[in-house]
């Protein structure tokens, strides 16, 4: 809520739900995770197709893009570029925030 409409961001995360474009006209969403809580973010089809084997193999990824203030004031990142975060540890204990 504290950045405007439009501004470039850089989110790196845990990518916790790719949704398949076949539902969207060639467009993937996905939500990021990290320490902070979740992010939205809208991928493109162009971009997409561009990306897809990171997109749909690596669990960490970075993400690069616009954000977008929608219905409701809910922010999301419109992705126009990605690449994979360095590899974390097997060994590393990562758990998803619990909400409840």
């Amino acid at each position: 809520p504290h950045h405007p409409h439009g501004q470039h961001h850089s989110i790196p995360g845990k990518n916790i739900s790719p949704q398949p474009p076949q539902t969207a006209k060639g467009h993937c969403f996905l939500t990021l995770e990290d320490e902070t809580g979740l992010a939205n973010i809208f991928v493109p089809r162009k971009t997409f197709s561009h990306f897809r084997l990171t997109l749909t193999t690596e669990p960490f990824l970075l993400i690069r893009g616009t954000l977008q203030i929608g219905e409701g004031n809910v922010p999301s990142v419109y992705t126009h570029h990605l690449q994979p975060l360095p590899t974390i540890p097997d060994n590393l204990p990562i758990s998803s925030h619990d909400f409840h």
